[in-house]
Formats: C-alpha cells, sequence, structure tokens
C-alpha cells in the first residue's frame, strides 16, 4: 500500500489538508443533495444510504462486507438510484446473478478457465450493484436456502470455496471484501425464515410511501425525466471524483480502490451508546417464531418453539461500519450522533413489515398495546393478533399478559421490557424525526404545537385566519400580562407549559414527523 504521507510530509501539514478536503467534500455533498432535491427529491433516502453502501469499502482496515437490499414499491426510484452507479470505477454490476456463479464447477473445463468466469474474485473490492433482486428471492424453497446459504458464507468477508462431483474442491480461501447494494420490492417471509437460521447477514432499507396529489403530477407533465437524471448523476461524478482526492489516501495496489484512515478517538460516545441500543433491538425484531394454536387446550392461544434470536454483536459491528461510512461520505473522519438516524431507518426496516409497523405502534403508545389495539390498528383479526404478540414474547422484546385474568377469553395486553425502554424516550423520537435529508417546508398545522388549552382574553390570535382551526393565546389589548399554556403535540406525547409575556406569541415547531404515528395510528 502506498500512502502520499509516507515520503515524510509534516503531519500539520496533512491535517490541514484533510480537514480542507472535509469542508470541501461537505460543500459538494450538499450541492449534490440541492441538486436531487431540485430534480427528484423523493430519490434522496436510498441515494444517500447507497452512497454510504459504497462507503463502507473506502474505510481502512473494514474487512466486514456489507449488504444492503433497497426496499420500495414499484416506481419508487430505487432502480435509477442504482443505476446512477454504473459504469463507475470500482463497480460491478448485473441484472441478474447465480448465487453458484461466484465459484463455478462446470464440467469440462480447465481450472484456468474455470477462475476466468468466477464471480468472486471479480467482486473483490468492488462496490456489486443488482438493481433487480425479485428473481433471487422468489425461488423455490430448496433453491432459495442453497443460493441464501451461499451468499451468507461469502459474507463473512473470507471468500468461499465448496465441492462437487464435477470439479471436486475449487473456491477462494482469502480474504475478500465487496459491498453489495440490491434492490426488491419487499422481502417475503420465507427469506427472513431461512435468513434466521443461516445467519442474517442482510440489511434492508424500506422507502417511504409518497402519496402525490393532482396538482404534483400536472406540474411534471413537461418534465423531461432523463434530464433530471443526468443532472444527478453529473453532481454525483462530481462528489465522487473530489472524495478520491482525500490526502491520507492510500490505495490497494490490486484495483486501487481509495483506502481512508479515521479517527476513533473524535467519535462521539453517544453515538456508539445508541448504536449499540440498536444492534441489540435488532436481534429480536428480525427473530423468527414457530408458533401454533392452541385453542380450547388447557394452554394460551397460540403456543411456540424456542427463538432463534442472533447475538448483536455482529449487527453492531455492521451497523458502526455503516455510520463511520456515513461520516465520511460527509467528509468527517469521525462518527457523530447524526449518522444514527439513517441507522434506525435500517434497523426498523430489517425485519418484516408487519412487526416493524407494530413496533411503531407499540412505541406510539408508550410501550403497552392491547390485543384490540392491535387488530384496530392493522385492520386484522384477532388470531393475528395474538400470533404476533406471541412472536414478539418469544423473541423476549416484550412480556404479554392477561388483562383480566381468570375470565375467558381475556383480552391480551404486551408491555415493552425494561432493556428496550430508551426506544420510549424523547431522544429516540428525536434522532427518528431528525432527517437531514429533507427540505425545509412551511409551517403548517402537522409541524406545529396546537394548544390545549387557550387564553379567552381580547384580541386573542386565531390561527384559523391563516388556515388554521386551533386558536393560539396572544396577550390582551396593549396589556402586560403573563399566561401559561399547555401544547400538547399530534405525533408524540410531548407535552409542555410555555409562559408568554408582553403581548408576544409564538409558534413552536415540531420536529418532521416522518411518518411517526400519532394518538389514533395514522402517519402522516
Amino acid at each position: 500500500m502506498v500512502t502520499p504521507y509516507e515520503t515524510g510530509d509534516n503531519n500539520d501539514s496533512q491535517s490541514d489538508d484533510t480537514a480542507r478536503w472535509g469542508e470541501k467534500l461537505l460543500e459538494r455533498y450538499e450541492a449534490l443533495h440541492t441538486t436531487v432535491l431540485n430534480n427528484l427529491p423523493n430519490l434522496w433516502d436510498a441515494l444517500e444510504f447507497a452512497l454510504s453502501v459504497k462507503t463502507i469499502l473506502n474505510i481502512r482496515d473494514c474487512t466486514l462486507p456489507f449488504a444492503g437490499i433497497i426496499l420500495g414499491p414499484p416506481s419508487s426510484l430505487k432502480t435509477v438510484v442504482i443505476e446512477l452507479f454504473k459504469g463507475r470505477q470500482n463497480v460491478y454490476h448485473t441484472h441478474n446473478f447465480s448465487a453458484k456463479s461466484l465459484v463455478s464447477h462446470l464440467s469440462g473445463l480447465s481450472e484456468e478457465k474455470l477462475r476466468k468466469i468466477d464471480m468472486l474474485p471479480r467482486i473483490k473490492n468492488k462496490f456489486f450493484i443488482t438493481p433487480e433482486l425479485a428473481p433471487l428471492f422468489s425461488a423455490k424453497d430448496d433453491d432459495l436456502l442453497q443460493q441464501l446459504a451461499i451468499m451468507t458464507s461469502v459474507l463473512d468477508g473470507h471468500g468461499f470455496s465448496n465441492d462437487t462431483g464435477a470439479q471436486g474442491h475449487r473456491g477462494y480461501d482469502e480474504d475478500i471484501m465487496f459491498t453489495w447494494l440490491g434492490a426488491a420490492v419487499d422481502i417475503p417471509y420465507k427469506v427472513h425464515k431461512h435468513l434466521s437460521t443461516l445467519g442474517p447477514k442482510l440489511y434492508f432499507y424500506r422507502l417511504e410511501k409518497i402519496e402525490n396529489d393532482d396538482e404534483y403530477y400536472y406540474v411534471q407533465k413537461d418534465d423531461d425525466f432523463g434530464n433530471k437524471v443526468q443532472n444527478i448523476s453529473q453532481a454525483l461524478s462530481e462528489y465522487i471524483d473530489y472524495f478520491e482526492t482525500n490526502p491520507c489516501i492510500a490505495f490497494e495496489l490490486e484495483n486501487e480502490l481509495p483506502k481512508i484512515p479515521l479517527d476513533n478517538t473524535k467519535d462521539e460516545e453517544f453515538a456508539h451508546r445508541y448504536i449499540i441500543k440498536l444492534g441489540k433491538l435488532l436481534a429480536p425484531l428480525r427473530a423468527v417464531v414457530p408458533t401454533w394454536e392452541t385453542r380450547d387446550t388447557q394452554g394460551s392461544d397460540y403456543a411456540y418453539t424456542m427463538a432463534i434470536v442472533e447475538d448483536p454483536s455482529r449487527a453492531i459491528t455492521s451497523l458502526r461500519n455503516l455510520a463511520k461510512a456515513h461520516a465520511l461520505s460527509k467528509g468527517r473522519n469521525y462518527i457523530k450522533v447524526e449518522d444514527v438516524p439513517m441507522l434506525i431507518q435500517v434497523v426498523l426496516s430489517t425485519c418484516s413489515i408487519e412487526r416493524a409497523t407494530i413496533f411503531d405502534i407499540l412505541i406510539a403508545n408508550n410501550g403497552v398495546l392491547k390485543t384490540s389495539q392491535i387488530v384496530d390498528y392493522l385492520n386484522t383479526t384477532k388470531p393475528t393478533a395474538l400470533r404476533t404478540m406471541t412472536e414478539l414474547k418469544a423473541t423476549s422484546l416484550v412480556d404479554m399478559y392477561d388483562v383480566d385474568p381468570g375470565e375467558y377469553n381475556s383480552e391480551k395486553e404486551i408491555r415493552l421490557k425494561p432493556e428496550f425502554e430508551w426506544f420510549l424516550s424523547e431522544k429516540f423520537r428525536e434522532l427518528r424525526r431528525c432527517k437531514e435529508k429533507l427540505p425545509p417546508r412551511k409551517d403548517t398545522l402537522d409541524n406545529i404545537l396546537y394548544t390545549k388549552s387557550h387564553y379567552k382574553g381580547e384580541n386573542s390570535l386565531h390561527l384559523e385566519k391563516e388556515g388554521f382551526p386551533y386558536p393560539f393565546p396572544c396577550g390582551g389589548k396593549n396589556s402586560l400580562h403573563q399566561n401559561i399554556t399547555t401544547f400538547a403535540c399530534n405525533y408524540c406525547d410531548f407535552e409542555s407549559s410555555i409562559r408568554y409575556d408582553y403581548d408576544k406569541h409564538t409558534v413552536i415547531k415540531h420536529p418532521n414527523k416522518a411518518g411517526y404515528p400519532d394518538r389514533n395510528g395514522r402517519t402522516g
């Protein structure tokens, strides 16, 4: 490996150059962000995630591969994001592949020819992109299990070898680092089931469903989609080109993949502590639990076998690497709390959508949910709700109780276990709502705190004059007075008493709710 500063340059000069590089890269990152918002704003979430997955490759001494899959409905731009990286340096692109193609065992070919067609050495130190994974995930159970078994072995980062009757023992017993970005509409339950037994090494990023009104589509009628994509591609090229000018870069001699050191001593402690909490949450969230009905027996309505819950250490390492990459993509060589919000989205996407929804509702209800609430929120049946509650209990995420013990057909209640209480905190809600990628938005009824009780003084200001139905307190005519008003938020449990003096009035902005369920279970 060759480093520019191994020739004896002054360390202070290196530090100054690195700081300037970080500032300039952040400028290009923000320029890319602005370009996306001005052209295809709904594309930014997926692009930010893709950049972070790609940048894991550039972290010096990081040898653990990372596989990230973007989930979203058709036409949600997930494929566009992946295609933006096609043809770039250190990128390996394919529309379709078989896990067996990583190490081929075709009969009749020499070892030399097989090594030329093996895919595994070709993705080494590459950003491996596959825009459509539906064929892989929709395979028959036996084929799917075999494919996932190969991929999870490769994702250990230590190569892969196997034996067949055609070619005997073949493979690559060496460290092979790569990152993988794919896309799919969603992940079938059988994939989660197989991954839980093989070792869950795939991470997902579920895009929020965007519903636009007629006016939005009318305004877009004359837009040139291809031109918008080209604008974004140009900004991305400028960003990537400058990224590779980092003064601390060392190059892998094999393919000149730029590697950049990070300064772990500057990491924010709370960022690491939050990542640990997220890794420990992910383990029960994506554990698969076999359940079966036991109605009309002496037991509860549903029984279950012991859940296979992963040790969180590997997930914590993978999430930490993703946070480091997010920081590095913005020109920082250390992680901060601001790198955590994207990880929250990843963790809550890396499980079935049903379980993620239940967890959302559980958090919105202060960690307590009854069977009837799940039935109402999910518009499902009581047996399905009971089975879901039993699964969460089996993973040790919640405790389950009878609401009225001793009564026939008593309603059940689940409560979040004490070790996960941080997810009920205002800090978690703040981090989850903290989406720096969203553009500024005007004050609307959805992002202000409304008055729960109102001052009735003369000349009270009513927000309904501005399109808001709730009256807002202000002082009486030309008077000096003090008034205590209690505010409550429609999208979380925050309440605060605020004192108003000297005829002042204030609209308090609510942090972006980012899909957080309100008190009625609805999301904005």
